[in-house]
C-alpha cells in the first residue's frame, strides 16, 4: 500500500480484496460492493468513494490489477488468493492441499468500522470456510485410516478439533482416535481441556457425548479398536419374502456412475486396507450416535438397529464385510433426515445373547436397544470383482417392509456403495417418490440427510428451519439439485418482478405473496433457482416439472399470474400424489385468482389444499391455506377448528405465530394479539411481509402493518433490497393517506435509486390515481414532455423514452388532451416495450374519449391483459378499465375490474380501489359490499393527512348512515 493511504482507506482496501477473493471468477458488481463498504452513504458519495479506492489500488499495483466496467474482479495473473484456491480445492474434493492452505479463521481480527453489512458477510464467510476446513480434515482422517496410517489419522483429527475447539463432535472423534491407538491418557487430557474451554466460553455443562466417552475410557480398557474384526462365516442369502404391495426396490450402480478402478491391484492387499477402514469407521459410527443423543427432539425420533449383513461370496476374504458394512451403514443414520442408529456393538451383544430365529432375534434387539426399526441386508459377489449390496428397512414389531434398496459395483467401491444404499433407504423411508430417490443415490450422504430433514421440517411448517437445512445440504454438496429446487420453493417466491423496467438497479427479484423479504431470502431464492436451472438434467422428471412451474420466463422476463397458474395446474396434474404441487396450486388460486377474474378462485383453492391434506394429513402449508380461507370468509367456527388442527402439527415456528396472529385478529382476542406482537422482532422476514400485506388487504390492524414494516426496513441490506423495502413503505404510507410521509420516503429512495424518471412517473400516477400531489404530477409530466421533445422523431424507442412517453400521455389524456395520443400508442405498440399493456391501456382510453367504433374491442383487449394478473401490465390497468366500464354504463364490469385490481399486486392503489368499489356497490344496491370495503378503507385511513380528511370524513358519514339504517 502506498504511504498516502489513511488507515480507514487501508482497511477498506483490504475489505475490497477480501470481497473479490471470495467471489473468485464470478466477480462482484459495484452496487454490491458499495452496499457492503459504504452502507450509510448516499449512492453518489459511495460510488465516488469506490472510484477513489480503485484509483489508489491501480496506482499501487498497476492498471490491470482490477477489471473495468460494472463487474469487478481481480486479474488472476496479478492477484492470487489463498481463499480462492481453498474454495477451488474443496469443490474439487482435493482435500489435502485445501487443508494445508487453511491457516485459521477468515479475516481473524480484522474489523471495518461503520460497515455492518460487511461484518455480517465476513462472519458468514468465516463460518462457511471453517466448515469446509473441518470437512477436509475429517475426509483426510478417514483416508489415513483406510491407508492404516493411524498416526496421521490422529494428526488430522487434531487439526479438525482445532478448527472448532468447542465442538463436541470433533472432541469425540479425536478422543476415539487417540484411544484406539492406545493413548488413553491423551484422550482423557483432551476431554479435560475441552471441558475447560466449554465452561469458560459457553458457560455451560459439557456435552453428554464427551462425558459418556470419558467415563467409558476411565472404567477400563477401551473397546475402540482399529484392528480387523474376526471374519464372519459366509452364509446363504435369506429367502425372499412375499409381500402384498412391496415398496419399489431402488438401485444404484457404482460402475455406471463412472467409478474407476485398477484391475491390476492386489485384491488381498485391498481387502486388508478396507477391513481396517470398515472396522475403524466405528469411530464415526460412535460419533454419529452421540450426536444423535444430544439432538433436542431425540425422544421423538425413531431408532434403527442395523444387523450384520449376510454374506454370500465365493471369495472367503470378503466375509469380514458382514460387520464392516453394518458399521458403515449404521454411521449413515444420524437422526438427521431419518432414524438414528443404535450402537452396533449393542446390536452384536444382543444377537450373541439371543441365537433364535430372525423374528425372535429382531424382537430381542428391539427390546434391548429401543430400536423400532431394523435394517437387514446381504452382500452377494457378482462376477470376478463385483459386489451387490441389498438392504431392507423393516418395522421391528411386525417386520413390515418400509423400504428396500440395492447398490452394485466393483468390490473396491464398498464405501461408495454403502453411501448410496443409505441415501436410497433414507429417501424411500421419507416417502420421496422413486424417481427422486434414484436421483439422490450418488449424492453426499450428509447432503441427503440434511435435505430430507429439511423436507420434514417444511411439511411441518418450520419454513425458516427448512431453508437452513436446504442451505446446509448445498454446503455439503453444491451440485445437489433437489436441495436447490426445494430451497427456491421454500422461499415462497412464485412470482418475479424485474426492476429493469425503470430502475437503474436492474435485477430480477422473486416475490412472495407478502412482497420482498430480507436480503438473505432473496439470495436463497436466486441461489436455489440458479443451481436447479444449471443442473436440471440431474433432477428427476417430477422435479423438472416443479422447476418448470417455478421458473416461468426466468431469467428473461417476469411472469404473469396466468403463466404461474398454468404451470402449477400442469404440475398438480402430472404429479397427483405430491402434496406440494396441490398446495402451490391452491396458493396461487387464493392470492392471485381474484386478480385473474376467477370467481371460483377461493373454492378451487380450498379443493387444492384439501387434496394436499388427503395425501398428507399433517402437511402444515395446506392447513395454513385453509386457515387463510376461513379468515377471509370470517368463518370463526372453521378458523377455530383449523387452528386446533394446526396446533397438532406446528406450535413453535414463525408460521405458527402468523396463524395465531390471523386467528386472534378475526376472533378479537386482544390477549393473544398482545403476546404475538411482542415476538415480531424475532419473526422471519417473509412472515412479517405477509402480516404487513394482510393487515392492509383483509382489514387487519394497520398498527401491525406499521410495526412489521419498521422491522423489515431495519433489516434491508444492500441497495436493491433497501429500494424495494422503501417501495413497500411508500405503498403503506399512501394507503394510510400520509402523502407527506410518502414524499419523505420517496426522497430516501432517491438516495438508493437516484433516477428522476422513476420519481416523476410515481408522481404522475399518484396524482391521477392515489390522492397524490397534483402540482408534483403536473411538473413531472412537463419534464417528460420537454425531454421527449429533444429526442428526434426517427430515433428508436428506448426503455427510458417508452416510460416517459407512456407517463406523459397518461397525464394528458386524463386531463382531456387527446392530441398526439394516437401516435404515442403507435410508437409504443411497435416497440419492444409496448407489450406489457401500456399501449393497450392508452388505446382503450383514447377509443373511449373519442367514441370510436372499436372502443368496446379496445376495452375487451384491456380486460384480457388485466386478467393475466400480476406483472402483466401497469398496476393502474384495472382502475382505468373500471372507469371506462362505468362511463359506458356497465356497473358489473366496473365492479369486476375493481375486484381484480384489489388483488393485482397488493396493496398498490388499494384505498382508491376500495373507495371506488364502495361507491359503485352502493349504486348497484349492494349495501353489504359497500359497507365491507368502506370499513376497510376507514381502517387504513383512520388518521390521514389534513388534505384528505374531508374525503375520509365523507365516507365515514356514509358508513355511519348505513349502519344506523341496518340497526
Amino acid at each position: 500500500m502506498y504511504q498516502g493511504d489513511a488507515p480507514a482507506q487501508q482497511r477498506r482496501r483490504i475489505a475490497l480484496f477480501a470481497l473479490l477473493a471470495a467471489s473468485g471468477k464470478r466477480g462482484m458488481t459495484r452496487e454490491k460492493i458499495v452496499g457492503y463498504l459504504w452502507p450509510d452513504s448516499t449512492i453518489v458519495n459511495a460510488r465516488h468513494s469506490l472510484e477513489q479506492l480503485i484509483y489508489g489500488i491501480r496506482r499501487s499495483y498497476g492498471d490491470d490489477v482490477l477489471s473495468r466496467g460494472n463487474l469487478l474482479f481481480a486479474n488472476p495473473e496479478l492477484f492470487s488468493s489463498d481463499v480462492a484456491e481453498f474454495i477451488h480445492f474443496i469443490s474439487s474434493r482435493d482435500f489435502e492441499p485445501a487443508a494445508n492452505l487453511y491457516a485459521g479463521p477468515f479475516l481473524d481480527g480484522f474489523f471495518l468500522p461503520d460497515a455492518p453489512e460487511f461484518e455480517r458477510w465476513a462472519t458468514v464467510q468465516a463460518q462457511s470456510l471453517s466448515d469446509s476446513a473441518a470437512r477436509a480434515f475429517e475426509e483426510l482422517a478417514s483416508s489415513a485410516l483406510t491407508a492404516r496410517d493411524y498416526n496421521q489419522h490422529v494428526q488430522w483429527l487434531r487439526k479438525r478439533s482445532a478448527v472448532d475447539p468447542l465442538s463436541a463432535h470433533a472432541a469425540v472423534l479425536l478422543m476415539k482416535g487417540l484411544a484406539a491407538t492406545g493413548d488413553v491418557a491423551s484422550a482423557l487430557q483432551h476431554a479435560a481441556t475441552h471441558e475447560r474451554l466449554v465452561r469458560q466460553e459457553l458457560e455451560s455443562d459439557l456435552d453428554p457425548s464427551v462425558v459418556a466417552l470419558a467415563a467409558k475410557l476411565r472404567d477400563g480398557p477401551p473397546e475402540i479398536s482399529l484392528l480387523p474384526v474376526a471374519k464372519a462365516t459366509p452364509i446363504d442369502a435369506p429367502p425372499s419374502r412375499a409381500l402384498s404391495s412391496p415398496p419399489p426396490v431402488l438401485s444404484a450402480s457404482a460402475e455406471s456412475a463412472g467409478d474407476s478402478h485398477d484391475s491390476r491391484r492386489s485384491p488381498r492387499y485391498w481387502h486388508m486396507g478396507v477391513a481396517a477402514a470398515l472396522v475403524g469407521v466405528l469411530l464415526t459410527a460412535g460419533a454419529a450416535y452421540l450426536i444423535h443423543a444430544r439432538t433436542p427432539d431425540t425422544a421423538r425420533r425413531a431408532l434403527v438397529a442395523v444387523m450384520p449383513f449376510r454374506v454370500s461370496v465365493r471369495d472367503s476374504t470378503l466375509a469380514y464385510l458382514s460387520e464392516g458394512v453394518m458399521d458403515l451403514l449404521a454411521a449413515r443414520f444420524t437422526g438427521e433426515g431419518g432414524p438414528a442408529s443404535v450402537d452396533p456393538r449393542a446390536v452384536i451383544a444382543s444377537l450373541r445373547d439371543n441365537p433364535q430365529n430372525d423374528a425372535d432375534r429382531y424382537r430381542a434387539v428391539s427390546r434391548s436397544t429401543g430400536a423400532s426399526e431394523i435394517i437387514e441386508g446381504e452382500i452377494v459377489q457378482t462376477g470376478r470383482s463385483g459386489v451387490s449390496l441389498s438392504a431392507r428397512l423393516l418395522n421391528a414389531g411386525d417386520r413390515k417392509l418400509l423400504a428396500s434398496a440395492n447398490a452394485r459395483g466393483h468390490s473396491d467401491s464398498v464405501i461408495v456403495l454403502v453411501d448410496r444404499l443409505a441415501n436410497l433407504l433414507l429417501a424411500a423411508r421419507a416417502g420421496e417418490d422413486a424417481p427422486r430417490v434414484a436421483s439422490m443415490s450418488a449424492a453426499s450422504p450428509l447432503a441427503v440427510a440434511s435435505f430430507l430433514q429439511g423436507r420434514a421440517e417444511y411439511r411441518r411448517g418450520h419454513v425458516r428451519r427448512a431453508r437452513a437445512l436446504f442451505l446446509k445440504s448445498l454446503d455439503y454438496d453444491s451440485a445437489f439439485t433437489p436441495a436447490a429446487l426445494e430451497l427456491a420453493l421454500a422461499t415462497g417466491k412464485l412470482f418475479q418482478w424485474n426492476t429493469i423496467t425503470v430502475d437503474t438497479i436492474r435485477r430480477l427479484h422473486g416475490i412472495a405473496m407478502g412482497g420482498v423479504g430480507a436480503p438473505s431470502e432473496s439470495m436463497e431464492w436466486q441461489r436455489g433457482l440458479q443451481i436447479a436451472l444449471r443442473d436440471s438434467a440431474k433432477l428427476s422428471q417430477g422435479d423438472r416439472i416443479l422447476l418448470a412451474a417455478l421458473r416461468g420466463g426466468y431469467p428473461r422476463s417476469p411472469m404473469s399470474a396466468r403463466q404461474v397458474l398454468i404451470g402449477w395446474e400442469n404440475a398438480a396434474q402430472a404429479l397427483p400424489a405430491l402434496p406440494d404441487a396441490h398446495f402451490w396450486l391452491g396458493h396461487v388460486l387464493l392470492f392471485q385468482g381474484p386478480a385473474m377474474g376467477l370467481r371460483d378462485a377461493r373454492q378451487r383453492a380450498r379443493a387444492a389444499f384439501e387434496r394436499a391434506l388427503a395425501l398428507d394429513a399433517r402437511f402444515a402449508p395446506a392447513l395454513r391455506g385453509l386457515i387463510e380461507i376461513a379468515a377471509m370468509d370470517r368463518d370463526t367456527m372453521a378458523i377455530k377448528a383449523m387452528a386446533r388442527r394446526y396446533a397438532t402439527v406446528d406450535v413453535s415456528s414463525d408460521e405458527a405465530t402468523y396463524v395465531k396472529w390471523r386467528m386472534a385478529w378475526i376472533m378479537k382476542d386482544s390477549v393473544t394479539l398482545s403476546g404475538v406482537r411482542k415476538t415480531f422482532e424475532e419473526l422471519d422476514s417473509d412472515v412479517l411481509a405477509r402480516i404487513r400485506l394482510m393487515a392492509q388487504l383483509d382489514a387487519g390492524d394497520i398498527g401491525d402493518a406499521l410495526k412489521a414494516n419498521t422491522i423489515l426496513l431495519s433489516r434491508a441490506g444492500p441497495a436493491q433490497e433497501r429500494q424495494l423495502a422503501l417501495h413497500s413503505s411508500r405503498q403503506l404510507a399512501l394507503n394510510r393517506g400520509k402523502v407527506g410521509e410518502a414524499a419523505v420516503i420517496g426522497a430516501l429512495k432517491r438516495d438508493v435509486e437516484p433516477n428522476p424518471d422513476l420519481q416523476r412517473g410515481y408522481a404522475i400516477r399518484d396524482a391521477l390515481f392515489w390522492d397524490g400531489d397534483s402540482a408534483a404530477g403536473r411538473a413531472s409530466a412537463a419534464a417528460f414532455a420537454d425531454a421527449l421533445s429533444e429526442i428526434p422523431a426517427s430515433a428508436p424507442e428506448t426503455r427510458r423514452s417508452a416510460y416517459m412517453r407512456f407517463s406523459a400521455a397518461l397525464w394528458r389524456i386524463m386531463h382531456g388532451d387527446t392530441t398526439r395520443i394516437a401516435s404515442d400508442v403507435l410508437r409504443l405498440r411497435n416497440s419492444q416495450f409496448g407489450r406489457d399493456g401500456r399501449a393497450a391501456l392508452l388505446n382503450a382510453m383514447l377509443a373511449d374519449r373519442l367514441g370510436r367504433s372499436d372502443a368496446q374491442q379496445a376495452l375487451t383487449t384491456l380486460d384480457s391483459l388485466a386478467a393475466l394478473g400480476f406483472s402483466a401490465a401497469p398496476h393502474i390497468i384495472n382502475l382505468v378499465s373500471a372507469r371506462i366500464h362505468e362511463r359506458r354504463g356497465d356497473t358489473d364490469g366496473a365492479l369486476a375490474a375493481l375486484l381484480r385490481g384489489r388483488w393485482f399486486l397488493p396493496p398498490e392503489n388499494l384505498t382508491t380501489y376500495l373507495r371506488d368499489e364502495g361507491r359503485l356497490a352502493m349504486a348497484a344496491g349492494d349495501t353489504a359490499r359497500a359497507l365491507h370495503v368502506w370499513r376497510q378503507y376507514l381502517r387504513l385511513r383512520a388518521f390521514p393527512d389534513p388534505v384528505l380528511r374531508r374525503q375520509t370524513d365523507s365516507i365515514r358519514t356514509r358508513v355511519s348512515a348505513i349502519e344506523a339504517a341496518l340497526r
